[in-house]
């Protein structure tokens, strides 16, 4: 193939790319095409990435991307580098999908098949060695360890079998009906008849309460279960069966059997095996991350330590002195250190639905010395609306106790039911991040035609329109983009501009119809918005 035909072709290929993004992520050719110039190829435009091909000035990320799917070093550097395409395009764009999807995503812009996304593709593997049995009571299964090296830490990991039937296989019956009220169970023996239990309770009408199996404990067991019921209460706040962002996820050993995993970390008593590397982020003096673990997800956390002190080195000294009590068994602490040469304890513990979902989570953040914000709308063609009102001048004051409120009337066609509109504003900058909404409050009357809707509206929508452009505006509204300016555009923000001065007064006749919900609260929630475009 002669170098031309070469280059015609990867222009070929960009283009499809481009198309296959468009299409996935519902946006426009161009949008599409500049958003993956600038994230994925790391080009400043478009028309950057097509000069380059042209000129055959070429970056080995710009070479192999644009020889996807045919090349196998392309390939295997896509799948390298996936998470990072992903987290980049991010910065770009809401899209309406977390990591996990973006993965699925990319896979279908760039060709490389349509595989599922499983969980050691989105975070972290643990390389632990196979689960053993603890031999703690009459079923040398129901507790479990391994080892792990993380870092150049052992880990020594201990699984404790739970009885948690939201995850066992009933058929069309939902096993979290099955769970008894308090502390969770350890199941000590025969799993199988802790699933009949909860399968005899949920098949029988009568039942008051699922029968679980009842077992004497010995001293060993008495110590155990005293342990992982504090290590629970300590590290991840779920003692108690129930529902909400915080159930845990187990880890799944044999089939159905969930146990609860934590990790700490010991002195190795052979030569290190199942070697670990993990990025540990050099923020903080306590975060925590997901990771895989034989397959299931779990929490591997880290907190500052001073050797010398023997004492944490931040500002969760209580947390630290309970994980020691609660967690980190033995009197001696085998440190793990950072790049940045800060000591720390590694230890793990269970993963939460709350967990997953953020590290999941595709979020956008400042660049550098700048503001980079978004708007997050409920409705599109009422938001358009808005923006064209607003960039007209088309608003109304209403002044109250020495407080002005800036208004706009909107007249919409009936639909099934009166309309509503939230209008969210994010910012991230140095050292500070943001939401507010745009539409405070909106107030609708019944007309016979349609709707009238008076919408109250922040000082901050008219600055914006005036200061972006309501083209502009409307676009990043539209499609989720990112805006990314310097950090004085933020200044007065909240003021009124100067132009507020020339609006004219609500109508007599509004007031007297609007008067009693103009006083009331009335306002949009940001916690209940369904908004068009989201990062999940």
């Amino acid at each position: 193939m002669t170098d031309s035909i070469l280059v015609e072709h990867k222009l070929d290929t960009i283009h499809r790319q481009a198309k296959r993004f468009a299409a996935r992520l519902k946006l426009p050719i161009t949008v599409a095409k500049d958003i993956l110039a600038r994230s994925c190829y790391r080009c400043s435009a478009w028309t950057d990435l097509v000069n380059r091909l042209k000129r055959r000035t070429l970056d080995k990320n710009i070479q192999l991307l644009a020889s996807l799917p045919s090349s196998s070093e392309a390939r295997s550097y896509f799948f390298e580098q996936r998470r990072d395409l992903a987290r980049s395009m991010s910065q770009h764009l809401l899209t309406n999908t977390n990591l996990a999807g973006m993965l699925g995503h990319l896979q279908e812009i760039f060709a490389v098949g349509s595989g599922p996304i499983l969980l050691g593709d989105v975070v972290p593997t643990l390389n632990a060695s196979e689960w053993q049995p603890a031999n703690i009571g009459p079923d040398p299964w129901a507790v479990v360890e391994s080892t792990v090296v993380v870092n150049g830490t052992c880990l020594r990991l201990i699984g404790t079998r739970t009885y948690l039937p939201r995850f066992y296989d009933f058929g069309s019956e939902r096993g979290e009906y099955a769970e008894p009220v308090g502390k969770l169970r350890i199941v000590w023996k025969e799993p199988a008849a802790w699933y009949q239990a909860a399968l005899d309770y949920l098949n029988d009408p009568n039942a008051t309460d699922v029968l679980l199996p009842i077992i004497e404990l010995t001293e060993e067991m008495a110590r155990h279960q005293d342990w992982f019921e504090t290590a629970l209460a300590t590290s991840s706040y779920v003692e108690e069966y129930g529902f909400g962002d915080d159930d845990l996820v187990p880890v799944f050993v044999e089939g159905q059997n969930c146990y609860v995993v934590f990790g700490y970390p010991v002195n190795p008593s052979q030569k290190q095996a199942n070697l670990t590397t993990i990025e540990l982020a050099l923020a903080d003096h306590n975060f925590s991350q997901v990771v895989e673990l034989h397959g299931s997800p779990v929490c591997l956390e880290w907190i500052s330590y001073d050797s010398k002190t023997r004492m944490h080195s931040g500002e969760f000294g209580e947390y630290f002195e309970k994980l020691k009590l609660a967690i980190l068994r033995g009197d001696e602490l085998y440190p793990t250190l950072r790049k940045d040469g800060q000591s720390g304890i590694l230890f793990v513990h269970p993963a939460t639905d709350f967990d997953i979902r953020y590290e999941l989570k595709m979020e956008f953040t400042h660049l550098g010395d700048e503001i980079a914000f978004v708007l997050k709308t409920t409705n599109l063609a009422l938001c358009r609306d808005l923006l064209g009102k607003v960039a007209s001048r088309e608003l109304m004051v209403y002044s109250s106790g020495g407080k002005r409120r800036y208004f706009s009337l909107l007249l919409v066609s009936k639909h099934d039911g009166p309309p509503e509109l939230s209008l969210a504003f994010e910012s991230e900058s140095p050292g500070r991040a943001s939401m507010s909404n745009l539409v405070h409050s909106f107030f609708v009357n019944e007309e016979k035609d349609g709707w009238e809707i008076l919408l109250e509206i922040a000082p901050e929508l008219i600055n914006l329109t005036d200061r972006i452009g309501v083209r502009a505006l409307g676009a990043a509204i539209n499609h989720g983009l990112i805006q990314r300016l310097p950090v004085d555009f933020m200044d007065n923000f909240n003021k009124p501009p100067a132009r507020c001065d020339k609006i004219p007064q609500v109508s007599e006749d509004v007031i007297k119809r609007l008067e009693r919900p103009l006083n009331s609260d009335g306002v949009v929630t940001l916690r209940s918005a369904d908004y068009s475009r989201e990062n999940f």
